[in-house]
């Protein structure tokens, strides 16, 4: 058994390309590209497009409690403290009867800004578009009928609504309101009139409800009068009708009537006399009674009379103490500070929307410039994978000229096609690899899954067989087994039947119909294919198949996913390793090729993969292709 030794090419590995930082750092001339497109974009956009806008804001305070000049009883209560009573008078502040008043007394319904009825349609306004779209399908779409005044003023307050900002700030009794429009005067004066508006409600509230609560005062006392009046007279006229006014008179009259009582109990009194007393005594205990009972009644009139006569003082009191408020009411809210005119306009705002440019086009430009250092990190022309190896680029095996088409049918169908000439290019290269002795056992191998190792191997197979040589195909890849697939001999037995000594090793070799070269294929097997491949078996079983066939090519697993392929590098006369274009980084390829220059195993070159040849050929000699 022979073993190729390594060609010692003049090229030397290039460094690994810079870090990130240092790759943005490099790329500053890009992103300072980006940042002046995007504040020049910033700039025409500001200038051109954008409407500026224009923001008032006015502050109010709410009194919790109102200035007492004098000490009277209030008609309404002043307000709270709570939030409940801030949110209610934000609300308050929201509603659609105060702002439909700022909307008739400023006329914002004629405002074009704040009703969208009276703005002109533009080209591209939904409502066009609709209609264009619908006479472009036949149907015929009228223009929308105007909407009546009151729809319109209902229009214009939710636009005016949506334009405020009203919020209590924290911790205070202050409510922030602010508005935004197209004009500076128009917001300062929208917010003026709306909070003057608002205190002016609530002083005229106040003055109603003191209204109101005179004008019943004022009828409760007519009537109280009144009422007094006629108690007084019955009074009077009690005290009138009856002899007997005070309680000492109806004592004497009781006394005289027990003296009457003692002159009847004298035993000496003839009956005529008798007679006399008594009828006496009997008309002064009548007078007793009857005045008793008019004494009584006099009294429970002028008690009514007093009390008609306090409550009338204290209505009347009352009256005066709420006329006297008519005057001195105040609103339960002061505004602080009127709105005026800004100066500067709210939106678009020139300094935050250039620095957001500058932002914007300094991280633009860093992706650009990282995009790029990856980019350029992968492979596109055979001299790119030669300075970054330090090992000869065998070939650039392109992919098939038809999408989706099987490779081997390619080459059949135009054997003067690229793909055919560079498998001739990659025969030579290798054939001339070693002039002494060229290589009979040819392993393929690739650092990643997918970069064309098994496709290369069939087709580098497949070019030594066109030239009327003995070649054998081995899959060594038992994880994938694939091959049996691909060429249409399904399921059969394979190398590890021979290793194990299954069966003979004719019966594990197949030839496919459309291929001119022999296979065996490869078995999937949960063992460590390292283990099976490292034995004297496998070194044995190669020995055997070296005087049966001129040319032997062995499909390895990928170096970065399995060591099968460092096991058969010694067993074999060449190593050739597939790198794909544009697909493969520089990392991926120097930890593959790293694992074989660690324990000094040959690599004979490598071959880009799956290359597109117009790019390739574009890129230059020497060119980075992108």
């Amino acid at each position: 058994m022979t073993r190729l030794s390594p060609i010692h090419l003049p090229q030397t590995a290039t460094p690994d390309p810079p870090p990130t930082l240092a790759a943005v750092l490099a790329g500053w001339p890009r992103i300072l590209l980006c940042i002046v497109l995007l504040v020049g974009l910033a700039g025409i956009s500001l200038g051109s497009l954008a409407v500026p806008t224009w923001r008032a804001s006015s502050t109010l305070m709410l009194n919790p409690q109102e200035q007492t000049l004098i000490d009277l009883g209030r008609v309404l209560p002043a307000l709270g403290r709570d939030a409940q009573i801030l949110n209610t008078q934000t609300e308050v502040l929201k509603s659609r009867l105060l702002l439909g008043r700022v909307v008739d007394d400023l006329g914002l319904v004629e405002v074009a800004e704040f009703n969208p009825a009276r703005r002109p349609e533009g080209s591209l306004s939904p409502a066009v578009l609709k209609r264009r779209i619908a006479g472009w399908l036949g149907y015929d779409a009228a223009p929308p009928a105007p909407l009546l005044p009151a729809a319109e003023r209902d229009e214009t307050i939710r636009t005016l609504l949506r334009k405020l900002d009203i919020a209590v700030e924290p911790d205070s009794l202050v409510i922030a309101v602010s508005l935004t429009s197209r004009s500076a005067e128009q917001s300062a004066a929208i917010v003026n009139h709306l909070l003057e508006t608002y205190v002016a409600d609530q002083r005229a509230a106040k003055l109603a409800a003191t209204e109101s609560a005179t004008s019943w005062l004022t009828e409760r006392v007519v009537q109280l009068k009144a009422t007094l009046e006629q108690a007084e007279a019955a009074a009077r006229a009690a005290r009138a009708e009856t002899g007997v006014r005070t309680s000492d008179q109806l004592s004497e009259m009781e006394r005289r009537l027990a003296a009457l009582s003692e002159r009847r109990a004298d035993p000496g009194r003839t009956d005529g006399e008798q007679a006399r007393l008594k009828a006496e005594a009997d008309e002064l205990a009548r007078q007793i009674h009857d005045a008793s009972a008019r004494l009584v009644k006099t009294a429970q009139l002028e008690r009514e009379a007093r009390a008609s006569a306090l409550l009338y003082e204290n209505f009347l009191a009352r009256l005066k103490e709420t006329a006297i408020q008519t005057d001195a009411h105040t609103a339960d809210a002061v505004i602080l500070s009127p709105a005026v005119a800004p100066r500067q306009p709210h939106s678009p705002r020139v300094p935050l929307v250039l620095a957001l440019a500058v932002i914007l086009g300094g991280g633009l430009g860093t992706i650009w410039v990282l995009i790029r250092e990856e980019w350029r990190l992968r492979f596109r022309t055979p001299e790119e994978l030669e300075r970054a190896s330090g090992m000869r680029t065998l070939a650039v095996v392109p992919e098939p000229a038809t999408r989706h088409c099987d490779p081997l049918e390619d080459i059949d169908r135009r054997p003067g096609g690229a793909l055919a000439e560079s498998l001739r290019d990659l025969r030579s290269s290798l054939l001339l690899s070693n002039l002494d002795k060229p290589p009979r056992v040819i392993a393929v191998t690739s650092s990643l899954p997918e970069e064309g190792k098994t496709t290369l191997a069939i087709l580098l197979a497949q070019s030594l067989a066109a030239w009327d040589k003995s070649v054998l195909l081995i899959e060594a890849d038992i994880r994938g087994a694939t091959i049996a697939d691909r060429l249409g001999l399904g399921e059969q037995r394979g190398i590890l039947s021979v290793l194990a000594r299954l069966c003979e090793v004719d019966e594990v070799i197949h030839k496919p119909p459309t291929a001119g070269f022999d296979v065996i294929p490869g078995e999937r097997t949960a063992a460590n294919g390292a283990d099976i491949f490292s034995t004297g078996r496998f070194a044995t079983f190669l020995e055997q198949m070296r005087g049966r066939y001129d040319y032997i090519v062995i499909d390895t697993p990928p170096v970065l996913a399995a060591a099968d392929a460092r096991v058969i590098a010694p067993v074999v006369d060449a190593v050739i390793y597939a790198v794909r274009w544009n697909r493969t980084t520089r990392a991926q390829m120097r930890r593959g090729i790293d694992q074989f220059r660690n324990f000094g195993l040959p690599l004979t070159g490598l071959v880009l993969s799956r290359a597109n040849l117009r790019r390739v050929t574009y890129g230059g000699a020497g060119g980075r292709g992108d």
